[in-house]
């Protein structure tokens, strides 16, 4: 069976730039809410990908994400999802970087786009134990790859498939 790529965004101008686009034929391209859910049924998809989204989630936004993505994806499924690397981390400063050893998580707001883009989307960073810890709540099978001298490393996980419980 061929992919078909599906794309769900909140914004009009990333939308714009799919629909058409010669390398993305046959896309399907929907408008959605910044929250959750979107418009599919449960377990619509294999796989699931979000490139640089967790990199700007406050943690209420990321985990209604993390449930919702759990949904669509059929048991067995594939998530893949970017986080900020251990090289990003420099803009936090030594506060930053002191809570994000204790804390595994920081949601970083930005004076610069205060009034433009929401409290919940701004800047965050995760270590690897949180990540691992925090997407096991929905998810098996998870595994973080470091990109040697890239901003963002990989998180891949599985769906657990129906009737397995994660303890």
């Amino acid at each position: 069976m061929a992919a078909v790529l599906w794309s769900s965004t909140a914004s009009t101008l990333m939308r714009r730039l799919c629909v058409g686009h010669r390398h993305l034929p046959g896309g399907h391209f929907l408008p959605c809410a910044p929250t959750p859910p979107l418009p599919y049924p449960a377990a619509h998809f294999d796989v699931i990908y979000c490139l640089s989204v967790f990199t700007h989630l406050d943690e209420r936004m990321q985990d209604a994400w993390l449930a919702e993505l759990d949904r669509i994806l059929e048991p067995g499924g594939v998530l893949l999802l970017t986080v900020y690397s251990e090289a990003a981390t420099g803009v936090l400063g030594a506060d930053g970087q002191e809570m994000l050893r204790d804390f595994g998580f920081v949601h970083k707001r930005s004076s610069k786009l205060r009034g433009l883009l929401p409290d919940w989307y701004q800047t965050t960073f995760h270590s690897r134990e949180y990540m691992v810890r925090r997407l096991s709540q929905w998810f098996s099978g998870i595994q973080y790859f470091a990109v040697p001298g890239g901003e963002q490393n990989v998180v891949t996980a599985r769906k657990v498939p129906a009737g397995v419980l994660l303890l």
